[in-house]
């Protein structure tokens, strides 16, 4: 069997990329308050549950992964590699995870929000209150990162390189969406709140290292 057509490989691949994602908002959060913290932990708390918890149920229920190779590195690379042509040696030692959340992150919500604007499907209230939410999210995770987009994204022309993966991703995402199937059926209920509980101690140790901790 040739490497391109072999369907173990694409599988671990689906299971590691779903792996990855999950673990992303904790990581990146992690990173972000440990350096900057945050004035309002609060709204965090609250934001950062409706916009994690979104985003985890998208990305393990309604996200369709490839189930060929090449289509799959693609899918697995994309965020990745906008966020690693951005890099430049002297940012944040974390970086590289704000940044790619920032693009796997902020494209969920914002194909979510742009389905509930333009398919007939909701009710208005349903349409008001997938908009409220999702924009919450894209609120919650602008302010969370805003003083690393400040330092070391603003004016960059390397930025470019994360606009135009947003970009691409969120077609991607938006086009998975409307097909509005869920990928994957079974009891994910264990894996979502783990994952959830995981992003809130990350928050946490954030705060704490950010007051008692070096700056990384």
């Amino acid at each position: 069997m040739s490497l391109v057509n072999n369907k173990n490989l694409v599988r671990h691949l689906r299971q590691s990329y779903l792996i990855y994602l999950g673990l992303l908002p904790s990581l990146a959060t992690l990173a972000a308050l440990w350096q900057y913290g945050y004035k309002f932990p609060f709204l965090l708390f609250i934001g950062g549950i409706v916009a994690v918890s979104v985003y985890l149920v998208a990305t393990y229920s309604y996200t369709h992964l490839p189930t060929r190779l090449l289509p799959m590195l693609f899918f697995m690379l994309d965020g990745p590699f906008f966020a690693f042509l951005s890099m430049r040696s002297e940012v944040h030692p974390l970086g590289f995870a704000i940044e790619t959340y920032l693009i796997d992150g902020t494209d969920i919500w914002l194909s979510i929000l742009i389905l509930a604007l333009v398919s007939p499907l909701p009710t208005s209230g349903q349409r008001i209150g997938s908009v409220f939410f999702m924009a919450v999210a894209v609120a919650m995770t602008t302010s969370l990162f805003w003083p690393y987009i400040m330092a070391e994204l603003w004016g960059q022309p390397r930025a470019i390189w994360l606009l135009l993966g947003l970009g691409t991703a969120v077609i991607s995402q938006f086009i998975t969406f409307k097909r509005e199937n869920t990928a994957r059926t079974d009891d994910s209920s264990g894996y979502l709140i783990g994952l959830l509980i995981l992003w809130l101690g990350a928050m946490f140790a954030g705060l704490l290292l950010h007051h008692y901790a070096p700056p990384l």
